[in-house]
């Protein structure tokens, strides 16, 4: 027992690690904070979160993020909302396998889309 146990934990610790180098070595990290407030599992195979981000930079931004994200099948209902201090408040329906690491990877890819077209846009005026 003790055996799988480790063998899991191992596995779940290998698999968080290679994706935060994905991020780390293949992007640029848009996301400087991003901390849950809170998770709830049910048992329809759903799980919500509210967090608080830190590196979304406009309303704008934030409606293209909401927009990509709802896009995915594995997200039901997404929503960003003003913080204060840069902070934003957001809001997930997920299908339950989906963890931290992953939807941290949808919010920057979002985030780079963004500013990518943004920064065309501008340079094509």
């Amino acid at each position: 027992m003790k055996l799988i146990a480790f063998l899991l934990s191992s596995f779940l610790l290998s698999s968080f690690n290679t994706a935060k180098c994905q991020v780390n070595n293949n992007t640029t990290v848009y996301v400087q904070e991003f901390t849950f407030d809170a998770v709830k599992d049910y048992n329809n195979n759903r799980r919500v979160a509210y967090y608080t981000i830190v590196g979304i930079e406009s309303n704008e931004e934030g409606q293209f993020i909401q927009t990509k994200l709802r896009e995915n099948n594995n997200v039901s209902r997404f929503f960003v909302y003003d913080g204060k201090n840069g902070k934003s408040k957001c809001m997930i329906e997920t299908v339950s396998t989906m963890n931290e690491t992953a939807l941290h990877l949808l919010i920057n890819d979002a985030i780079s889309q963004y500013r990518e077209t943004t920064l065309q846009n501008e340079q094509a005026q």
